[in-house]
């Protein structure tokens, strides 16, 4: 069980995360995304089987949102407006002019992330990382705090968990927008 830090322009970049069974995480800071997953394959070889991008830079904008974390929402709002506590928020559309979309043009899977841990801990591997998000960015209330914590296992298990801290009533809904095919074909 290891991590490697992967740099890039002289700061840490990614991290990759290996077990002892040669299964592979490697987790980027540009929208704390999932970048490969890699799976031994009968023939010895790695699959990678997690879409990816060759150039790290696509992660800050891809219209796919392919391996990042979703915050401050996972999905659509109607009408780009909600209500909390009678009060609406607008937001800014950025689907067909109508929609906010995983919390509009500027959201959390395309901004760099801060790591704040890379560890191999009881044979789990860890990596930690945060993002703020400003109050009435993009129209959403409060000053907000995502985290986003992926841990790789001896069992071949990747789990993901998420936690945001707001200084006022929010709306948050986060996901992973990862697409894999256990094939390592993405040509299918």
């Amino acid at each position: 069980m290891q991590i490697t830090k992967i740099e890039r322009d002289g700061k840490t970049a990614a991290c990759r995360l290996e077990n002892d069974r040669g299964m592979v995480v490697q987790i980027g800071t540009m929208g704390a995304a999932i970048e490969r997953v890699e799976l031994p394959s009968a023939d010895g070889n790695r699959v990678n089987v997690c879409l990816n991008f060759e150039d790290p830079a696509i992660y800050g904008g891809n219209g796919l949102f392919a391996g990042a974390s979703v915050a401050p929402v996972a999905g659509r709002i109607a009408g780009s407006r909600f209500a909390i506590e009678n009060k609406i928020y607008p937001l800014t559309p950025n689907e067909k002019g109508v929609t906010c979309l995983h919390g509009g043009q500027v959201n959390a899977s395309f901004m760099e992330w801060t790591l704040l841990q890379a560890n191999v801990q009881n044979d789990v591997a860890k990596v930690g990382l945060s993002v703020v998000l400003p109050e009435d960015l993009e129209g959403f209330p409060g000053n907000r705090i995502f985290c986003a914590t992926y841990r790789l296992d001896n069992e071949n298990r990747l789990t993901v968990d998420y936690k945001a801290v707001s200084d006022r009533d929010t709306y948050v809904d986060m996901t992973n927008h990862a697409y894999f095919n256990f094939t390592g074909d993405f040509g299918r």
